[in-house]
């Protein structure tokens, strides 16, 4: 975890350094430099992302940071978990419409890709039993899964600006994901099953396809 964070803090501070020794000299066309985002539909799955991202020379590339916080109460399962991503964005192209007309008159367009790295981190307590034929008996119990993960890959995506303070981010992409994973339900069993994990699935290793939405604003 402590490489995944050391590897992102240098990301950042190349791009700092690169926007000190490279100002330019023409105007800029955008008027804000950093914008504050939420992912709406990533609620509906316990989980509260929210994202940072910091532009340079007038929209040329960017920094992005998404942390995001996992949190699940029920009568019979609790998870926590967080999770850091973090992406260097090198915006391809922009259609401004105070250059240009644009698709249905929104301030700016802007196509961009990237590589991104996430660490993740999961933990979960849940009800759960099995028969044990040494006991003769059904046992049940309360067990727990936990899981790390680290993944990295490309990102590519568009983001359109309704108004110069509000915006609209769409991705889509995808990495290689690899997890250590435990599940005491499984260490305890006397007849442990084998289990194939799908791709939402937080224990999942190999290649892993990666969407999202986000909505924000600019400061």
């Amino acid at each position: 975890m402590k490489n995944i964070f050391l590897v992102i803090l240098c990301i950042i501070l190349i791009g700092i350094t690169s926007e000190s020794f490279g100002q330019e000299s023409t105007s800029n066309v955008f008027e804000y430099n950093n914008v504050l985002k939420f992912s709406p539909f990533n609620m509906g799955q316990s989980e509260l992302q929210v994202s940072y991202e910091r532009y340079f020379l007038d929209r040329k590339y960017s920094i992005i940071l998404f942390p995001s916080i996992y949190l699940r109460q029920t009568v019979d399962n609790n998870l926590t978990g967080f999770q850091i991503m973090g992406q260097y964005r090198f915006y391809l192209t922009h259609y401004n419409k105070l250059i240009r007309k644009n698709f249905l008159g929104l301030f700016n367009y802007g196509f961009y890709g990237g590589p991104y790295l996430l660490y993740f981190d999961y933990n979960e307590e849940y009800e759960s039993g099995y028969w044990s034929n040494t006991l003769g008996e059904y046992i049940s119990g309360t067990f727990t899964k936990a899981s790390q993960s680290v993944e990295g890959g490309v990102l590519i995506g568009l983001q359109a600006d309704i108004t110069p303070r509000i915006t609209t981010d769409f991705y889509i992409g995808g990495g290689v994901r690899k997890t250590e994973s435990s599940d005491t339900f499984q260490e305890v069993n006397e007849d442990p099953y084998y289990q194939d994990y799908s791709v939402f699935d937080p224990a999942f290793s190999g290649v892993k396809p990666k969407i999202g939405f986000q909505i924000g604003i600019t400061f």
